[in-house]
């Protein structure tokens, strides 16, 4: 979509912290992440395309909620607030 050039590509796999001190420093150009390293990356970056639109795409982005399925059995309310919650702010974010 962006024209880049494969070959002149290196990823790295970085924890959260590391993708924002990495960023802060200008030692990469360019980052999939998730907030709150996302929210310090818009700070002075660009968002190019976001989870939803590259599953789109067709492109899998593997984000999962997964809860333990003693604690859902014990608790179903909590599990099914925490996903109303979770949407909801989605929905605000977007």
């Amino acid at each position: 979509h962006w024209n880049i050039d494969p070959s002149k590509v290196t990823i790295l796999n970085l924890a959260p912290p590391a993708i924002i001190a990495a960023w802060k420093r200008g030692d990469i150009d360019a980052t999939y992440v998730w907030d709150p390293a996302l929210g310090v990356a818009k700070d002075s970056g660009k968002v190019l395309i976001t989870s939803g639109e590259l599953g789109k795409l067709g492109a899998p982005t593997f984000d999962a909620w997964i809860v333990r399925k003693d604690y859902a059995a014990k608790h179903p309310e909590i599990v099914k607030e925490f996903a109303k919650v979770t949407l909801d702010a989605y929905a605000d974010y977007n």
